[in-house]
């Protein structure tokens, strides 16, 4: 949806595709990245923090002020685009509301290779440490994973290997990746 309505508008299920809608966020976000370096009119900066608003005036923003190793710089654009997490020092600065609910689990999304006796059904497995979601694809199985709230930067920092035996721990008689 869009401010001016329904922009789009896409059938739920195409003749022979899989049943569920998953969307791979990582290769949308770095489709849409690809695409605008490509453009040549963007620079990537990379790790940088999002510091606050440059403001022309109250009503309009000339740019942004971030934070990276080197310390706290300016940029300027005709366009600045808040992509800067769900705590966005953009959207808090243009005063955009969002109604937070805080929850006592987390998400984690996963992906792995499809074993080819995989039968096309979602499948929930419960845990005592959280339950796990399977979700099939034509190649790949999605795994969604729930765990502990404040556990994120745990999960992020874990090689990939480590995240394969915490993740299978989680069900003792079938390997899920």
């Amino acid at each position: 949806m869009h401010y001016y309505g329904c922009i789009y508008r896409a059938p739920l299920l195409a003749p022979g595709s899989s049943p569920y809608l998953v969307l791979p966020h990582a290769k949308i976000e770095r489709t849409l990245l690809d695409q605008a370096l490509a453009s040549g009119q963007i620079k990537l900066i990379q790790p940088a923090k999002a510091v606050n608003l440059i403001r022309r005036s109250p009503e309009a923003i000339s740019g942004i002020r971030y934070q990276d190793e080197q310390g706290i710089h300016e940029a300027y654009a005709p366009l600045v685009v808040g992509a800067d997490g769900h705590k966005s020092v953009v959207r808090e600065q243009m005063g955009v509301e969002v109604a937070a609910y805080h929850y006592d689990h987390a998400y984690l999304g996963l992906e792995a290779q499809r074993p080819t006796h995989y039968e096309n059904a979602m499948r929930v497995h419960l845990h005592p440490d959280g339950g796990i979601l399977l979700m099939p694809r034509p190649d790949r199985v999605g795994v969604g994973v729930l765990v502990a709230a404040d556990s994120a930067n745990y999960w992020l920092k874990l090689p990939h290997e480590k995240i394969d035996v915490e993740v299978n721990a989680y069900h003792y008689d079938y390997a899920f990746i």
